[in-house]
């Protein structure tokens, strides 16, 4: 893991003076089927965390971590998510990545304790957003599960979120 982060490090270290950096909060509302209970039905909830977007010109990498709140008590992920933007036109962005989640809460299920670390989730999505001023961002993002090692992988999100840009370093 060390060996794959210096060689991350030494691959961007020589454009760090032309990169821009944004940090700040992000919320938004969900609508998700990753659910054992109500039997394929979707659930709304919400989304809110940090995020951290490194990038040069019209390329940006984002990650932060976030919690997803739902009705179903394993809709409650916290989630680290990865995401590639393209800035296409002006304040136009188009989005891809994936996000690694592992549960929040605690659920007996069938007389058994399960714990947060037995459901773990990556996903796979994308998105389109726009930024609204030079500090708020508005996304729309679809996610699919693509390996949980507890359920099917038959669970996808959709969502909607405001990022606001507290910081911003050049």
């Amino acid at each position: 893991m060390k060996k794959i982060f210096l060689l991350i490090l030494v691959l961007f270290s020589g454009a760090i003076s032309a990169q821009t950096f944004k940090f700040g909060p992000k919320v938004g509302g969900v609508i998700s089927d990753f659910a054992i209970h109500n039997g394929g039905a979707f659930n709304p909830g919400f989304k809110a965390g940090l995020f951290f977007e490194y990038g040069k010109g019209k390329w940006a990498g984002e990650t932060g971590i976030t919690m997803m709140f739902s009705n179903s008590v394993f809709d409650n992920l916290v989630t680290i998510p990865l995401d590639i933007k393209y800035y296409l036109y002006r304040g136009l962005f188009v989005k891809a990545g994936g996000s690694y989640g592992i549960s929040a809460a605690v659920e007996i299920m069938d007389d058994v304790i399960v714990s947060p670390s037995k459901l773990q989730v990556f996903n796979l999505g994308a998105g389109v957003g726009y930024k609204l001023s030079e500090r708020i961002s508005l996304d729309l993002f679809y996610e699919r599960s693509v390996w949980c090692n507890f359920f099917s992988t038959d669970n996808s999100v959709l969502g909607i979120s405001l990022s606001w840009n507290i910081l911003k370093v050049k």
